[in-house]
């Protein structure tokens, strides 16, 4: 009887042990990343986790078992981790024999990214994609996904995030930070310009010599015999015109409008073409 319960206890203690282990939020099943960018990105999802208590997820494959990368994502997500343990979060899937990727969110997570559109998840990976720089994708994504959580977040008196589906009023600073990256380029075009300007103004100042029509200004009358003359050219110009051939090209890099998966609606989508 007492090896028994012994036993029993010993069960109980070990399926305690398991439930209470995290598990992994990468899935590299196409061996996308190197084991260092994979341990980059678990330790991310992790800390972000544990600040929001928001479950994002990464998956790639390169077998999507006949499903669209929608319904993969969404029953992945549901077989791997059920929404009565992880009620609010992300699994964002690669999958790569579709060349498709997408976003299924469930909870909060549909109220904070669904609702923000394809556009906005399609800019922040356009700038990786071209040159499959899938880490550095993932990099930026998580980016994005810890600034919008934060301002869906409510900070406690113990200083602890509580989400919420309302988003806040940003703070002086990440307007002025939002406001900065919008118009980064203008800023930095009109900084040229300016440059350019101030360049100029300098190099006019320090213009002494006038230009003149001929150098007689600088020789002495007669002291030049010139007898013999040649023209040497030192550059040749060859311009070459290539005829053009008529060739038919596939189009690329078309968007995608993903579908709903399975589990009835309950998660929401986005996703696009890789």
């Amino acid at each position: 009887m007492k090896r028994i319960v012994c036993l029993a206890l010993l069960l109980l203690l070990v399926l305690g042990v398991v439930n209470g282990a995290q598990l992994p939020h990468v899935s590299d099943m196409a061996g996308t990343f190197s084991a260092q960018e994979e341990r980059t990105l678990e330790s991310r999802l992790e800390q972000l986790y544990e600040k929001y208590r928001f479950d994002l997820n990464i998956v790639t494959t390169n077998n999507s078992q006949g499903k669209s990368a929608a319904r993969f994502s969404e029953d992945y997500y549901i077989t791997r981790k059920p929404m009565v343990d992880y009620p609010n979060g992300i699994m964002f899937s690669f999958n790569f024999d579709l060349r498709e990727y997408d976003e299924a969110s469930r909870g909060l997570g549909r109220t904070i990214f669904e609702n923000a559109g394809e556009d906005e998840l399609y800019n922040v990976l356009k700038p990786y994609l071209p040159s499959e720089n899938y880490f550095q994708a993932m990099q930026a994504y998580i980016d994005y996904v810890e600034r919008r959580l934060n301002r869906y977040s409510i900070v406690n008196d113990d200083g602890s995030f509580t989400l919420s589906g309302v988003e806040r009023k940003p703070t002086l600073t990440e307007a002025a930070s939002e406001i900065v990256q919008q118009y980064l380029l203008i800023i930095a075009g009109v900084g040229l310009a300016i440059g350019v300007g101030v360049a100029f103004l300098l190099k006019g100042k320090l213009q002494i010599a006038k230009p003149q029509q001929n150098a007689a200004q600088y020789t002495s009358y007669n002291s030049l015999r010139l007898r013999d003359s040649s023209d040497i050219f030192l550059y040749q110009t060859v311009t070459r015109t290539r005829i053009q051939e008529n060739k038919s090209s596939g189009g690329g890099g078309a968007r995608f409008n993903g579908g709903g998966g399975g589990g009835g609606g309950s998660h929401g989508h986005r996703g696009g073409r890789l």
